[in-house]
């Protein structure tokens, strides 16, 4: 999907869900009238409250109500209050638990407090290395052909390109930067996210007795979020308690625990796409054992392989050549301007003279995928050109040219184990690795008797829950005006405590607290401003340079 119909696809949604003040409306008439004549259409007020930037009230009860306004649709409900209120009579009937909980949310604010700096620290780097990518000079490259085992395909030009800056910063968009088919389970695991965050705050304003107003959830353009509606309090752990959530939850999710989801050492195929050139090589089921030399054993080494993987660090291990017959081949081919052909560019760096590398053009079929196991030819080292004959007879005692191909020919060997013994086999790919990782779905957790496909959803739901914990950490921390950040640093540096405002423990054991100095609080109120101010402006230069990088590679 591009960015055209996933655009129009989002502007469909909303006319749909802006259609329902109208169809709720004809509803509730036609099941109000009595006679057979027509609904009353709509008034202009009512019109002008459809599509006005005024919210529309959908649903209106006791405990919850339903607002519409432009991309942007809003639940809230007293719903949970009393739950609300029996865990906070309980946590005071529990002095243990209670204590325990305010030494934990204690830590965490001094976590939120690291976690802020950090967070403006990011988005400095990402700043710096956007700024770098924006003025770094572009290379070309000619746009290979696409190879699937001993079959040429064309293949779309371009590839997902490894940036020497090192910026990880990836948006995550089902339909453009994933595949559509992610989007049930990123959706879950933002929910999910966010609902442990927010557990964090109601938490911790039980403990501290707080009284709730109200839980809701909202909808806006494309992205849901959770709230949880609180009075302004001074507390600076209760800001702190949703980003200390999401951080435990990341730390568990990385953390071996025994779930009850068996896990293997290889990624198993759920889906292959029917489109794909792959499809007549790859089955379901099959084991991916390895791409290239790098070992997989787990579906990060998979994602991050294939999508933002550097050529530049995998092993420095070639195949070993008869070097005549190597340095016999033409170069043609190493020409960019070259037009397609079915040979790759390889290299061959000679002992005596490491700073000369000689190319020359081969069939890469034969030395990178042979059709038989006896004529996999020997390994060898960039460094010694050395073979390793490892269970392998030792060929004829003719000089070996240690070559390998040249990183900007996209050739990527996917080693496949199938069947009860095993037996693997070389899937030699060319052309841009994303491209395999979008039309190959695999999963390295299954059961026996659980469709790969529902294994696969699971692994998905698991990667993309830890990915977003942490996103969220760093993101709420930002001393931005809506988010977390804001609120610590104002509980920190802006306000103090008034003579009434007393914690419960704090009347237990007898302690009182003084009010500030007004220049500390003034003081602090200035700083408070100036981390916002440069905040702010750190987050719309990075918004400013990601937009003109992303024309400027457009072009």
């Amino acid at each position: 999907m591009g960015l055209p119909s996933f655009l129009l696809g989002l502007t469909v949604l909303w006319l749909a869900i802006h259609s329902l003040p109208a169809l709720l409306h004809r509803i509730r008439a036609s099941a109000s009238r009595t006679s057979l004549l027509p609904a009353p259409l709509l008034s202009q007020s009512q019109h002008a409250s459809t599509f006005t930037t005024a919210p529309t009230t959908l649903y209106r009860s006791d405990t919850t109500s339903i607002t519409l306004s432009p991309f942007h649709i809003r639940l809230s409900t007293t719903a949970l209050n009393a739950a609300y209120d029996r865990l906070a009579g309980w946590l005071v009937r529990a002095p243990r638990t209670r204590r325990a909980l305010s030494i934990a949310y204690d830590l965490g604010t001094v976590v939120g407090v690291l976690g802020m700096i950090l967070s403006i620290g990011c988005a400095a780097w990402t700043c710096f290395q956007l700024a770098g990518l924006l003025f770094a000079t572009p290379t070309s490259a000619e746009p290979p052909n696409g190879l699937a085992k001993r079959s040429w395909e064309d293949a779309p030009a371009g590839d997902i390109p490894y940036s020497d800056s090192g910026l990880q910063l990836h948006i995550l968009i089902p339909g453009i930067t994933l595949p559509l088919s992610h989007l049930p389970p990123l959706f879950l695991g933002l929910v999910f996210s966010q609902a442990f965050h927010e557990a964090g705050h109601v938490l911790c304003a039980a403990l501290d007795q707080i009284p709730l107003q109200s839980l809701g959830a909202s909808f806006a353009l494309l992205f849901p979020s959770l709230f949880t509606a609180l009075p302004a309090t001074t507390s600076a752990r209760l800001p702190a308690a949703g980003p200390l959530h999401n951080l435990i939850l990341f730390l568990l999710l990385l953390l071996p625990l025994p779930l009850p989801i068996p896990k293997s050492d290889a990624l198993a195929v759920t889906a292959v796409d029917s489109g794909s050139a792959l499809v007549d090589f790859v089955r379901r089921g099959d084991v991916i054992v390895a791409l290239d030399d790098t070992h997989l054993d787990s579906a990060d080494t998979w994602h991050e392989y294939l999508l933002h993987g550097n050529p530049q660090r995998e092993s420095g291990m070639g195949w070993c050549t008869d070097a005549s017959l190597f340095l016999s081949q033409p170069s043609i081919c190493c020409d960019l301007n070259s037009g397609e052909s079915p040979d790759a560019c390889f290299t061959y760096t000679t002992l005596s003279e490491p700073h000369l590398t000689v190319e020359r053009c081969i069939d890469p079929l034969p030395l990178l995928a042979p059709s038989m196991q006896s004529d996999i030819p020997a390994r060898c080292s960039l460094s010694s050109a050395a073979p390793n004959t490892r269970g392998q007879k030792e060929e004829s005692e003719s000089p070996c040219a240690c070559v390998r191909p040249r990183p900007d020919q996209q050739l990527l060997r996917l080693v496949l184990a199938s069947g009860e013994k095993g037996i693997q086999r070389v899937i030699l790919w060319r052309g841009p690795r994303w491209e395999v990782y979008e039309q190959i779905s695999v999963s390295s957790s299954h059961f026996t008797w659980m469709p790969l496909w529902v294994s696969d959803a699971i692994d998905l739901f698991l990667t993309y829950t830890r990915t977003l914990s942490l996103t969220l950490f760093i993101l709420n921390l930002l001393p931005l005006a809506p988010l977390d950040g804001s609120h610590l640093l104002d509980a920190l540096l802006s306000t103090a405590p008034s003579a009434t405002d007393i914690e419960l423990d704090d009347v237990e054991t007898g302690k009182t607290r003084r009010r500030r100095p007004v220049w500390i609080m003034r003081e602090g109120r200035r700083v408070c401003s100036a981390v916002k101010r440069a905040t702010q402006a750190l987050v719309g230069t990075g918004i400013a340079l990601g937009v003109l990088v992303v024309l400027r590679e457009g072009m």
